[in-house]
């Protein structure tokens, strides 16, 4: 039997990918727009800065806020490679705000007050990267923080980081790119 040509070399390794740049299209269900970057280190650990444009309540309609928040990650990847598979990042943000009270059926502005804390969470969630060396990134993940300011008054049946207020719910359903 007359022996086949040779099995075909192994392709090189991917080289992807060492950064990451995101839109978070869920922030927009808590009246936020938000980006994220994410860099690559060392190994599987990654560091990301996650600004964000605050421009409404949308869970309670007499209440508008506008403001900023910014939060930084250190995040680790537990597949052993960045920026791909699973990931536990822990978060250290800042949030800072003016929340308007305007009472149902008025115009007439009640209460107005600046609002800001510090957030410490831990989010865990996957990364997915479209393309052997880069291309389209899909990430999304979940998890809890709290929000480290005392509770702020805005009128006696609003008021912020007090109670329940201080856990804050972190998510995140991202697009982007990665190389």
């Amino acid at each position: 039997m007359p022996e086949g040509p040779p099995p075909p070399p192994k392709p090189p390794e991917a080289t992807c990918c060492r950064w990451s740049v995101r839109y978070n299209a869920l922030d927009l269900l808590f009246g936020r727009v938000t980006f994220e970057g994410e860099v690559a280190i060392a190994g599987p650990l990654t560091i990301g800065i996650t600004p964000s444009w605050i421009w409404g309540s949308l869970d309670d309609a007499t209440i508008d806020t506008t403001g900023y928040a910014l939060a930084a990650d250190v995040g680790i990847y537990v597949e052993g490679k960045p920026l791909q598979g699973f990931w536990v990042k822990g978060r250290v943000g800042y949030e800072s705000f003016e929340a308007v009270y305007i009472p149902p059926r008025s115009s007439t502005v009640v209460a107005r007050r600046d609002v800001s804390s510090a957030v410490l969470g831990v989010v865990i969630g996957s990364t997915n990267i479209f393309g052997r060396d880069g291309g389209f990134a899909m990430s999304g993940g979940f998890g809890l923080g709290v929000a480290l300011a005392p509770p702020a008054e805005l009128t006696p049946s609003v008021v912020f980081y007090e109670k329940v207020g201080k856990i804050k719910l972190m998510g995140s359903l991202s697009l982007g790119v990665a190389y």
